[in-house]
Order: structure tokens, then C-alpha cells, then sequence
């Protein structure tokens, strides 16, 4: 409910395309009078999690009604009650054209030149990464500095599925390259590169930060095939 506005106290609505959607707890949306209170989800003769109604009658599961102007649903959403109510046909494809619109004027949208796949790809490691060449991170326990950013490495290890130019077995990763004090470089998978003040959680990936680690790879010295 992203574009959801305060209906009543403790009671938020949203213009879906689908219908008017109101959210709160069950006690806010009776009290604005969205809903009777022996028509709630867990109430006696209800279902406990959602029940579908056509002009206020309660409908068998299985059966999927039209979702019109008569149409209602109660759904529990943890401690919230979400009560969807129907829009005729006419406002329900103005909703849409109007949805569509919003869609179509926001800036993501407009197309653009294409960049090609490797330079999408770049773009998207870079968008997702946090770490960048220079940054002070914590791999091993230790403190380290990140020499080469997040892309596709070559590396050696012992079971590599491949074999270098110099005879060497070796594997192509994802991660960051990253320099000891003592100017020792090994290449690391993301998980294991963290930033100082993280507690030791692993801190790679914007959308995943926090996440628990995966197993630990053998640490592999890079490769200069």
C-alpha cells in the first residue's frame, strides 16, 4: 500500500485497481463501519484467515464471484484486517488506464540506447556492490583494503574446473581481490569480506546485508595466468 492514505483512526486506504483496499486493525475498521464484527475472519461461523462476500453473503471456498461493485473480501494479515471492497467495471478500467499512465511517465521507463550485455552487467555489479577499490574491510578476521572491485576473477584452487595456461587448475569467481598489510593480495568470495564496524556479518550485497553466511570457500591466491 505504498499510495495508502488515513481513511479513519488506525484505519489506512488505498485506490487499488482492484478495489478500495482498507487496512488496520480488526476493532479500527468495524468502528469506521467497513465491516460487522460477526463478519470478521475468526469470528464464530467464519473462516479464520479470509472469507469473500457478494452483497454482504458469505461464499463457499472455491467459488470465485465477479469482482464487482458487490464483491467484498476480509483477509487477516497478522494482527491487521485487510478488507478489499469491489469497484464497478467503469471505475476499475479508469484505475488502470490511470495506473498505467503512472507507469509509463516515470523516468525508468523511458527507453534508452541499448549498452549492451557486458556493460549491463557491469552496471549491475557495480549497482549491487558496496565495497569499492580503497575501502578498509575485515576478511578472515583481518584487516585488509580492496584492490580490485567485485567482478569475475580467475583464481587457482586445488579442484579447479579448469586448466590455466600455466598448468595451474583454476576457477572463475565472483568477489573482490583484496591486499593484506603485509601487501600479500588473495582474491575472496563476497560473503567473506566485511565491513569493520558489521560485527563480522556479512555486508557485500545492498539488498542482503545482514544475511547469514554461507559455508566458507578455501581461500584461493589469485591468479596472474
Amino acid at each position: 500500500m505504498s499510495r495508502a492514505a488515513t481513511f479513519a483512526p488506525g484505519v489506512e486506504y488505498d485506490a487499488g485497481t482492484g478495489g478500495d483496499i482498507y487496512l488496520g486493525r480488526p476493532e479500527a475498521l468495524i468502528a469506521a463501519g467497513l465491516i460487522d464484527a460477526a463478519k470478521v475472519p475468526g469470528a464464530p461461523g467464519m473462516p479464520k484467515s479470509s472469507i469473500t462476500f457478494v452483497d454482504g453473503v458469505p461464499q463457499l471456498r472455491g467459488i470465485k464471484p465477479v469482482h464487482d461493485e458487490r464483491w467484498m473480501q476480509a483477509t487477516i494479515i497478522g494482527r491487521q484486517l485487510r478488507v478489499t471492497k469491489g469497484i464497478d467495471r467503469e471505475e476499475r478500467r479508469r484505475r488502470e488506464q490511470k495506473r498505467a499512465q503512472e507507469l509509463e511517465d516515470l523516468p525508468r521507463t523511458t527507453p534508452k540506447k541499448d549498452i549492451g550485455r557486458d556493460e549491463a552487467a557491469k552496471q549491475l555489479r557495480n549497482a549491487s556492490a558496496i565495497f569499492q577499490v580503497g575501502d578498509s574491510v575485515i576478511v578472515n578476521g583481518h584487516q585488509a583494503m580492496i584492490c580490485e572491485g567485485y567482478k569475475m576473477h580467475t583464481v587457482r584452487a586445488e579442484d579447479g574446473e579448469y586448466i590455466g595456461s600455466d598448468g595451474v587448475r583454476i576457477e572463475h569467481r565472483l568477489g573482490y581481490t583484496c591486499r593484506y598489510r603485509s601487501g600479500e593480495e588473495f582474491f575472496f568470495a563476497a560473503y567473506q569480506v566485511t565491513a569493520p564496524d558489521d560485527a563480522g556479518r556479512p555486508s557485500h550485497l545492498r539488498l542482503v546485508a545482514g544475511a547469514k553466511s554461507a559455508p566458507r570457500l578455501v581461500l584461493a591466491l589469485r591468479s596472474h595466468a
